[in-house]
């Protein structure tokens, strides 16, 4: 799963040609670990209709 950075939000994201799904994730954050394995899971299945970004929210705020 590729990261997402504030940077290349717009690009990545708002002008993507496929729906996207941004997992926002920070390192000390149980859920985040917790919830990952589901999210590559779907990034996996859904490959060819969905783009899957993560975006750590302690190096973009």
């Amino acid at each position: 799963m590729k990261a997402v950075t504030d940077a290349g939000f717009e690009t990545a994201v708002l002008k993507s040609d496929k729906p996207v799904l941004v997992q926002y994730w920070a390192q000390w954050s149980d859920p985040s670990r917790t919830f990952s394995p589901v999210v590559q899971e779907i990034a996996a299945e859904q490959a060819d209709k969905l783009v899957t970004l993560k975006m750590n929210v302690d190096t973009t705020l």
